[in-house]
């Protein structure tokens, strides 16, 4: 069998899913709880094939809608560390100045 099935497999895989998942989502009681495990699984799942997939329109629901926030999160994580950075830079150099 080739690569081509099991990645063809998987995608109808994950649609189910995310179809049962978002079908069960209004429904499920322990939404306050961060979801149950199933839930839960099924959104690592998704998140997994989110960082892999790079089809423009992918068939796997949220699959956009997870690379977009994943990417917009690393953005801000980069933000944040050039700031850190500069930071101490500007520290150091400060530092040395005053020697």
């Amino acid at each position: 069998m080739s690569s081509e099935y099991y990645s063809a497999t998987l995608l109808c895989f994950l649609y189910l899913l995310t179809l049962i998942l978002f079908e069960k989502l209004p429904y499920s009681q322990e939404k306050a709880a961060g979801g149950c495990h199933i839930c839960k699984r099924i959104w690592a799942l998704l998140q997994i094939h989110a960082r892999q997939c790079k089809q423009k329109n992918c068939p796997v629901p949220k699959c956009m809608a997870i690379r977009d926030h994943s990417r917009r999160i690393a953005l801000q994580q980069q933000a944040m560390d050039d700031r850190r950075r500069q930071e101490m830079n500007r520290t150091y150099a400060a530092a040395t100045a005053a020697r």
